[in-house]
Protein backbone atom coordinates (compact mmCIF):
# COMPACT_ATOMS: atom_id res chain seq x y z
CA UNK A 1 0.00 0.00 0.00
CA UNK A 2 0.92 4.06 -0.11
CA UNK A 3 1.62 4.36 3.44
CA UNK A 4 1.33 8.36 3.14
CA UNK A 5 -1.69 8.45 0.83
CA UNK A 6 -4.68 11.08 1.54
CA UNK A 7 -6.91 8.24 1.54
CA UNK A 8 -7.59 7.81 5.36
CA UNK A 9 -11.34 6.51 6.06
CA UNK A 10 -13.01 3.37 7.46
CA UNK A 11 -12.33 1.86 4.28
CA UNK A 12 -12.01 -2.03 3.88
CA UNK A 13 -8.73 -2.18 2.04
CA UNK A 14 -8.09 -5.94 2.87
CA UNK A 15 -9.87 -9.40 4.39
CA UNK A 16 -11.57 -8.87 7.56
CA UNK A 17 -8.97 -11.58 9.00
CA UNK A 18 -5.89 -8.94 8.54
CA UNK A 19 -4.51 -6.63 11.41
CA UNK A 20 -1.92 -4.10 10.15
CA UNK A 21 0.38 -2.68 13.11
CA UNK A 22 3.18 -0.07 12.96
CA UNK A 23 5.66 -1.00 15.94
CA UNK A 24 8.55 1.19 15.14
CA UNK A 25 10.97 0.41 18.43
CA UNK A 26 10.45 -2.48 18.19
CA UNK A 27 14.28 -4.36 17.96
CA UNK A 28 14.01 -8.46 17.41
CA UNK A 29 11.45 -10.79 16.47
CA UNK A 30 12.14 -14.03 17.36
CA UNK A 31 15.74 -13.09 17.84
CA UNK A 32 15.55 -11.89 14.64
CA UNK A 33 17.06 -7.82 14.44
CA UNK A 34 15.03 -5.61 12.72
CA UNK A 35 16.86 -3.23 10.77
CA UNK A 36 13.80 -0.70 10.31
CA UNK A 37 13.84 -0.16 14.47
CA UNK A 38 13.57 3.60 15.82
CA UNK A 39 13.38 5.45 18.78
CA UNK A 40 12.65 9.21 16.98
CA UNK A 41 12.33 10.07 13.73
CA UNK A 42 13.91 12.84 11.95
CA UNK A 43 11.48 15.76 12.71
CA UNK A 44 12.47 14.87 16.57
CA UNK A 45 9.06 13.39 16.82
CA UNK A 46 8.82 10.22 19.26
CA UNK A 47 6.48 8.00 17.53
CA UNK A 48 3.58 5.67 19.63
CA UNK A 49 4.66 2.51 20.77
CA UNK A 50 2.03 0.74 18.45
CA UNK A 51 0.43 2.54 15.71
CA UNK A 52 -2.93 0.72 14.28
CA UNK A 53 -3.23 1.39 10.29
CA UNK A 54 -5.40 -1.45 9.11
CA UNK A 55 -8.17 -3.54 12.04
CA UNK A 56 -9.44 -6.26 10.81
CA UNK A 57 -9.24 -4.81 7.33
CA UNK A 58 -10.91 -1.99 7.91
CA UNK A 59 -7.74 1.47 7.27
CA UNK A 60 -7.83 2.75 10.44
CA UNK A 61 -5.31 5.61 10.10
CA UNK A 62 -1.98 6.45 7.83
CA UNK A 63 1.89 7.18 8.75
CA UNK A 64 2.57 10.45 8.36
CA UNK A 65 5.19 13.53 9.29
CA UNK A 66 4.76 17.11 10.29
CA UNK A 67 3.27 17.59 6.86
CA UNK A 68 -0.48 17.79 7.12
CA UNK A 69 -3.08 15.99 5.09
CA UNK A 70 -6.61 16.21 4.65
CA UNK A 71 -7.28 12.91 6.94
CA UNK A 72 -4.21 12.64 9.04
CA UNK A 73 -3.63 16.17 10.74
CA UNK A 74 -0.31 15.73 12.60
CA UNK A 75 2.99 14.27 12.49
CA UNK A 76 2.84 10.52 14.18
CA UNK A 77 6.26 10.05 13.53
CA UNK A 78 7.24 8.59 10.03
CA UNK A 79 9.45 11.12 8.48
CA UNK A 80 12.40 8.90 7.98
CA UNK A 81 16.34 9.45 7.51
CA UNK A 82 17.69 7.66 4.70
CA UNK A 83 20.76 6.20 4.41
CA UNK A 84 21.87 9.31 2.07
CA UNK A 85 21.21 11.67 4.45
CA UNK A 86 17.97 12.58 2.77
CA UNK A 87 14.48 12.62 4.68
CA UNK A 88 11.20 10.56 3.48
CA UNK A 89 8.07 9.72 4.29
CA UNK A 90 8.46 6.03 4.97
CA UNK A 91 7.20 2.94 7.74
CA UNK A 92 9.45 1.55 10.29
CA UNK A 93 8.60 -1.95 11.70
CA UNK A 94 5.36 -2.89 10.19
CA UNK A 95 3.39 -6.16 11.32
CA UNK A 96 0.72 -8.17 9.33
CA UNK A 97 -1.10 -11.13 11.07
CA UNK A 98 -3.67 -13.21 10.61
CA UNK A 99 -6.73 -13.81 12.84
CA UNK A 100 -7.46 -17.89 12.95
CA UNK A 101 -3.77 -18.46 11.23
CA UNK A 102 -3.66 -22.07 10.70
CA UNK A 103 -0.54 -24.32 10.43
CA UNK A 104 1.21 -24.43 6.88
CA UNK A 105 0.17 -28.30 6.05
CA UNK A 106 -3.39 -26.80 7.10
CA UNK A 107 -3.58 -24.39 4.53
CA UNK A 108 -2.16 -26.31 1.38
CA UNK A 109 -4.69 -29.05 2.52
CA UNK A 110 -7.47 -26.17 2.35
CA UNK A 111 -5.63 -25.57 -0.99
CA UNK A 112 -6.28 -28.86 -2.50
CA UNK A 113 -9.84 -28.83 -1.42
CA UNK A 114 -10.47 -25.40 -2.79
CA UNK A 115 -8.94 -26.15 -6.04
CA UNK A 116 -11.30 -29.47 -6.23
CA UNK A 117 -14.16 -28.06 -5.33
CA UNK A 118 -13.43 -25.60 -8.70
CA UNK A 119 -12.90 -28.21 -10.78
CA UNK A 120 -9.43 -27.44 -11.12
CA UNK A 121 -6.38 -30.58 -11.09
CA UNK A 122 -3.79 -28.29 -9.81
CA UNK A 123 -3.04 -24.74 -8.30
CA UNK A 124 0.38 -23.04 -8.03
CA UNK A 125 2.70 -22.10 -4.91
CA UNK A 126 5.61 -19.66 -5.35
CA UNK A 127 7.58 -20.30 -2.58
CA UNK A 128 10.30 -17.63 -3.11
CA UNK A 129 10.79 -13.96 -5.15
CA UNK A 130 13.28 -11.69 -5.87
CA UNK A 131 13.03 -9.32 -3.27
CA UNK A 132 9.83 -8.23 -0.89
CA UNK A 133 7.77 -5.74 -2.69
CA UNK A 134 8.33 -2.72 -1.37
CA UNK A 135 8.42 -0.54 -4.38
CA UNK A 136 11.66 -0.91 -6.81
CA UNK A 137 10.64 2.46 -9.00
CA UNK A 138 12.57 5.39 -9.19
CA UNK A 139 11.55 8.64 -9.17
CA UNK A 140 13.84 12.18 -10.29
CA UNK A 141 15.57 12.08 -6.95
CA UNK A 142 16.73 8.46 -6.82
CA UNK A 143 14.14 7.25 -4.51
CA UNK A 144 11.71 4.53 -4.98
CA UNK A 145 8.28 6.15 -5.03
CA UNK A 146 5.95 3.18 -6.44
CA UNK A 147 4.78 0.00 -4.91
CA UNK A 148 3.63 -2.92 -8.00
CA UNK A 149 1.32 -5.44 -7.04
CA UNK A 150 4.10 -8.45 -6.81
CA UNK A 151 7.46 -8.77 -6.85
CA UNK A 152 8.91 -11.59 -9.47
CA UNK A 153 8.98 -14.61 -8.36
CA UNK A 154 11.80 -16.89 -8.86
CA UNK A 155 10.21 -20.69 -8.16
CA UNK A 156 6.66 -20.85 -8.72
CA UNK A 157 5.58 -24.89 -8.70
CA UNK A 158 2.45 -26.76 -9.95
CA UNK A 159 1.19 -28.53 -7.42
CA UNK A 160 -1.43 -31.88 -8.44
CA UNK A 161 -4.43 -32.31 -5.97
CA UNK A 162 -4.83 -35.82 -6.65
CA UNK A 163 -1.12 -36.92 -6.20
CA UNK A 164 0.77 -33.49 -4.46
CA UNK A 165 3.13 -33.84 -7.06
CA UNK A 166 4.93 -30.32 -7.18
CA UNK A 167 6.39 -29.59 -10.91
CA UNK A 168 8.67 -26.75 -11.10
CA UNK A 169 7.10 -23.96 -13.60
CA UNK A 170 10.20 -21.92 -15.72
CA UNK A 171 9.63 -18.25 -17.39
CA UNK A 172 6.68 -18.17 -15.54
CA UNK A 173 5.09 -14.62 -13.98
CA UNK A 174 2.32 -13.82 -11.99
CA UNK A 175 0.09 -11.09 -13.76
CA UNK A 176 -3.43 -9.73 -13.43
CA UNK A 177 -2.71 -9.56 -9.57
CA UNK A 178 -4.69 -6.49 -8.13
CA UNK A 179 -4.62 -5.48 -4.60
CA UNK A 180 -8.33 -5.93 -4.44
CA UNK A 181 -6.82 -9.66 -4.50
CA UNK A 182 -5.74 -9.10 -0.69
CA UNK A 183 -9.84 -8.89 0.17
CA UNK A 184 -10.05 -11.86 -0.71
CA UNK A 185 -7.30 -14.15 0.88
CA UNK A 186 -9.00 -17.61 1.76
CA UNK A 187 -6.21 -18.20 4.66
CA UNK A 188 -3.25 -17.92 6.22
CA UNK A 189 -0.48 -19.55 8.50
CA UNK A 190 -0.59 -18.29 12.11
CA UNK A 191 3.68 -18.73 12.39
CA UNK A 192 5.61 -15.36 10.88
CA UNK A 193 8.83 -14.44 9.35
CA UNK A 194 10.52 -11.41 8.82
CA UNK A 195 11.56 -9.40 6.31
CA UNK A 196 14.51 -7.01 6.38
CA UNK A 197 14.55 -4.59 3.57
CA UNK A 198 15.20 -1.00 1.88
CA UNK A 199 12.41 1.27 0.88
CA UNK A 200 14.08 3.19 -1.35
CA UNK A 201 17.15 4.18 1.00
CA UNK A 202 15.34 3.88 4.50
CA UNK A 203 15.63 0.48 6.27
CA UNK A 204 12.76 -1.26 6.54
CA UNK A 205 11.14 -4.30 8.61
CA UNK A 206 7.89 -6.77 7.64
CA UNK A 207 6.53 -9.16 9.74
CA UNK A 208 4.37 -11.17 7.92
CA UNK A 209 2.67 -14.76 7.64
CA UNK A 210 4.71 -17.39 6.54
CA UNK A 211 2.23 -17.99 3.64
CA UNK A 212 -1.24 -16.57 1.65
CA UNK A 213 -3.61 -18.54 0.37
CA UNK A 214 -5.44 -16.93 -2.64
CA UNK A 215 -8.50 -17.30 -4.53
CA UNK A 216 -7.34 -16.31 -7.93
CA UNK A 217 -4.25 -15.18 -9.11
CA UNK A 218 -3.00 -15.28 -13.23
CA UNK A 219 0.23 -17.08 -13.91
CA UNK A 220 1.62 -16.34 -17.25
CA UNK A 221 4.82 -17.28 -19.20
CA UNK A 222 7.45 -15.06 -19.21
CA UNK A 223 8.26 -13.76 -22.62
CA UNK A 224 11.04 -11.22 -21.55
CA UNK A 225 14.48 -12.22 -23.37
CA UNK A 226 17.25 -14.21 -20.85
CA UNK A 227 20.64 -15.46 -21.75
CA UNK A 228 21.67 -18.35 -22.83
CA UNK A 229 22.75 -21.15 -20.36
CA UNK A 230 26.86 -21.54 -20.41
CA UNK A 231 27.63 -24.55 -22.92
CA UNK A 232 30.62 -25.74 -20.39
CA UNK A 233 30.16 -25.48 -16.92
CA UNK A 234 32.63 -23.68 -14.55
CA UNK A 235 35.33 -25.26 -13.60
CA UNK A 236 36.35 -23.67 -10.45
CA UNK A 237 32.50 -24.61 -8.85
CA UNK A 238 32.72 -28.36 -9.91
CA UNK A 239 33.86 -31.10 -6.81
Amino acid sequence: RDWSSDVCSSYLVCSENINITATPKRKTFHHIPLVGSFEIDAEGVVPNDQLILVDKGILKTLLNDRVPTSKVKESNGYCRLTIGGNTKKAPGVINVSYNNGISIDSLRRKAVKEAEKNGLDYFYVIRKVEVPNMGMAKSADGEDDRDLPISRPIYIYKVSTKTGEETLVRSALVSDFAVNAFKHILGATGDQIVYNTLKGTVPVSMIVPKALLFDDIGIEKDRSTRPKLPVVSNPVTQN
